[in-house]
């Protein structure tokens, strides 16, 4: 079975970029109803005060004290935790002030919300926490399955970095698509939107040459110089 193109959800909330963009605009009406909306979707105090920090370009570890009960605790809407909602807002040194506080890792799932963006430093500060980076999520995707998806290709590489022989380049999601079938499927889709496939080539790259590696075959010549210091360790260098 060929790789299976799963559906995007609407995950019906501004985005950062979409925030950033118009609030120099609207001004204190985006903000109002930014917070109108953290009202109405049931989000905890901790929350709130997070989400809407985000709005106001500020945010503080004051805004946690006396909170740790609630940090790890899912929102009411999406059912993420303050360590999801804060890497995918992209909050100023969110992460940081979380662990500080007494975030888990291990609840949520922050390496995947820091894969949809590319964002390396979260990763770092994760995985020295004692974050899982093959942990799957709902839908069975593991970090690098994002990565690969959104054609995140430094995310991609600090993986490979970081997990070395334990990361398991070959794991199927619920859709039976691998991290690379994942790379090549969004190379085709940005590729017909008239989109850079740059990110997407070289997540392509990688992962072939690193396949063909651990299957014992010779990587393709014009992939030397671009894979060489991505090998997986206690493989033999390239002649």
């Amino acid at each position: 079975m060929g790789p299976q193109q799963p559906q995007e959800s609407d995950i019906g909330f501004l985005s950062p970029l979409q925030t950033h963009i118009a609030g120099p605009i609207f001004h204190e009406d985006l903000i109002d109803a930014w917070e109108h909306w953290t009202e109405q979707c049931g989000f905890s105090d901790v929350h709130k005060a997070v989400l809407t920090h985000r709005t106001r370009n500020m945010f503080s570890k004051d805004t946690l004290l006396g909170t740790v009960a609630y940090i790890n605790a899912p929102c009411g809407h999406m059912r993420w935790t303050l360590l999801d909602w804060g890497i995918w807002m992209r909050i100023p040194n969110v992460v940081e002030a979380l662990l500080e506080c007494g975030a888990d890792v291990h609840r949520g799932y922050p390496l995947h919300r820091a894969a949809s963006w590319g964002d390396v430093e979260p990763l770092k500060s994760l995985v020295h926490a004692g974050a899982d980076i093959s942990l799957p999520n709902g839908h069975g995707r593991t970090p690098l399955h994002a990565a690969a998806y959104y054609g995140k290709a430094e995310y991609v590489e600090e993986l490979i970095r970081i997990g070395g022989d334990n990361l398991d380049l070959d794991i199927l999601d619920h859709y039976e698509n691998t991290a690379l079938d994942y790379a090549r499927i969004r190379r085709e889709y940005y590729d017909e939107m008239g989109v850079s496939t740059s990110g997407h080539d070289q997540i392509i790259l990688v992962l072939s040459a690193l396949q063909a590696s651990s299957d014992g075959r010779r990587t393709p010549e014009r992939s030397h110089e671009r894979i060489e210091d991505l090998c997986m360790p206690g493989s033999f260098p390239m002649e």
